[in-house]
């Protein structure tokens, strides 16, 4: 996929996602693994609101909240301040305030338990 310059790289890797959604099955199976050059509260929210499955890997200082866990596994929640709210506005991705983003900060990945091998 393919545009202008300053399109940005996140809103063509939505562009992308949408248009992989279309060919994909709909069966919930499908993990995007995503890299570092994604990171934003915004994006995640996306893939949230999609119900995508996903591993992103950040930076660890990606968000603070992430920087206070003292375990390898842990779930991270991140809540949408006023202040969060405003630069997710400012960049074109307006989520509610109080909205609340629950990750998994993990150094080892295992698929939901509801995906089977079959």
């Amino acid at each position: 996929m393919l545009d202008r310059y300053d399109c940005g790289e996140r809103n063509l890797a939505l562009a992308h996602l949408q248009a992989l959604r279309r060919l994909l099955p709909r069966d919930g199976r499908t993990l995007w693994l995503l890299d570092r050059g994604y990171p934003s509260r915004a994006f995640i929210h996306a893939l949230t609101q999609e119900r995508l499955f996903y591993v992103m890997r950040v930076p660890s200082t990606f968000v603070d909240e992430v920087l206070g866990t003292t375990e390898p596994d842990a779930t991270v929640t991140i809540r949408i301040t006023q202040e969060r709210a405003r630069h997710l506005k400012a960049q074109g991705t307006p989520v509610p305030v109080g909205t609340v983003l629950t990750c998994v900060s993990s150094r080892s990945c295992s698929p939901p338990a509801r995906w089977k091998r079959e």
